[in-house]
């Protein structure tokens, strides 16, 4: 049997830049490209001919690695066993089975894995149920409801979000999906609605704020992608929740960017880029009085170089 080699504290690094990717919106291949070079798990090749959607000799390929020792490098295999199933329109035993085994055996499995659309075809069937309970006992272990929630959106957030070429021809030819950013606004409402709801029920109790790892990210997650009405609402919460050190003082710098960009003001600490009309390049936009913008990063407990 193939074995890999693991650095010491590698599972714990690679943990925290996935979840860094998703957070930054990072497309697929840059995720494996970040994945590769951290469990030095060689898919390179499996993952280069999935994203140009030559799935038969990607399964082919990810097949290699189902002799590896059961890690890091097993259970992405597995995990892309199904999605090639699933963008294929394979019968359902085809993908649930990859999938069952992620869930019950990997350690390493989070719940966001089985957020893709490529799955939204198999999400009416009973095992999609059990495989989804299964998840959510496994990777929220001791976690109250509103933790739950708030992590879940993590996958529903990206879901439409980032999305390659084939993806989005998939999502067009086989699931007849005609506007799929019409699909992402709708689930953003939803999740609004979450958040808003989940900070109203606080009612403005900081010291009940105390949601951290995955609940976090989920919840400044949504609120990087809201309307500029729930921006306006949250900011009360956001002043005070940052004061208490709830928040951090990078989420508290991109959320008043994000706030101040949306108002069509000049952002303050640097954090937000928009597409440049006449090169539709990403740039950064306006910072206001940019010689003073190190000393404001500091006062909120940036460091900057």
């Amino acid at each position: 049997m193939k074995k890999l080699k693991h650095r010491a504290g590698k599972t714990v690094v690679f943990s925290f830049l996935i979840n860094l990717c998703i957070i930054l919106g990072l497309t697929f291949s840059a995720k494996c490209q970040l994945f590769d070079a951290m469990c030095e798990c060689g898919t390179e090749k499996a993952d280069s001919l999935y994203n140009d959607c030559k799935y038969e000799e990607a399964k082919i390929e990810y097949s290699k690695f189902i002799d590896y020792e059961k890690g890091t490098t097993f259970y992405f295999a597995m995990t892309m066993l199904a999605k090639c199933h699933a963008v294929q329109q394979s019968p359902k035993d085809s993908v649930f089975k990859y999938l069952f085994i992620v869930v019950n055996e990997s350690k390493m499995f989070r719940f966001v894995d089985i957020s893709d659309c490529v799955f939204d075809s198999y999400r009416h069937f009973p095992e999609w149920e059990e495989i989804t309970k299964t998840a959510i006992e496994k990777t929220f272990v001791g976690k109250t409801q509103n933790e739950i929630d708030l992590a879940l959106m993590i996958g529903s957030d990206q879901k439409y979000r980032g999305l390659s070429p084939c993806k989005i021809d998939f999502l067009k030819e086989k699931q007849g999906i005609k506007d799929i950013w019409a699909l992402q606004r709708k689930i953003d409402e939803e999740n609004e609605a979450v958040i808003l709801k989940y900070f109203l029920d606080l009612k403005n109790d900081i010291s009940s704020f105390k949601i951290k790892g995955s609940a976090y990210a989920g919840f400044m997650l949504v609120l990087w992608h809201s309307s500029l009405n729930v921006l306006k609402k949250m900011k009360p919460f956001m002043k005070k929740a940052f004061l208490e050190g709830k928040v951090k003082p990078e989420d508290y710098a991109l959320y008043i960017d994000k706030l101040r960009v949306n108002k069509g003001k000049k952002q303050l600490y640097g954090t937000q880029y928009c597409p440049n009309k006449e090169t539709k390049k990403m740039e950064l936009a306006p910072i206001k009085n940019i010689k003073k913008l190190s000393k404001r990063k500091l006062k909120i407990g940036i460091k900057t170089e």
